[in-house]
């Protein structure tokens, strides 16, 4: 379960990186085309593999489902927060 959890924070983070507001605000740079597609690619597989996890862990699919979106909601607010808090510490 903290694989699965760990691979959708990784896979929020590279969703987000993949935006030009978020590089910027992170890297202070240009974001490439080829690194834009690289991240998305890299988000998408990783939300489906921390899925699959869970799924395979969890004898319940409704329960996985369930535990799966809180924890994806728990880890849109930490990667939120933490966009905020480097594109401030400048």
């Amino acid at each position: 379960m903290l694989i699965s959890i760990f691979l959708q924070t990784l896979a929020l983070a590279c969703l987000s990186l993949a935006m030009d507001k978020h590089y910027n605000a992170v890297v202070h740079g240009a974001l490439a085309t080829k690194r834009k597609v690289v991240l998305r690619i890299l988000g998408w597989v990783s939300l489906l593999i921390s899925f699959g996890l869970l799924i395979a862990q969890q004898p319940l699919l409704a329960i996985a489902v369930v535990d799966w979106l809180a924890w994806l909601s728990c880890n849109i607010l930490l990667v939120a927060l933490l966009l905020c808090w480097k594109s401030v510490k400048r």
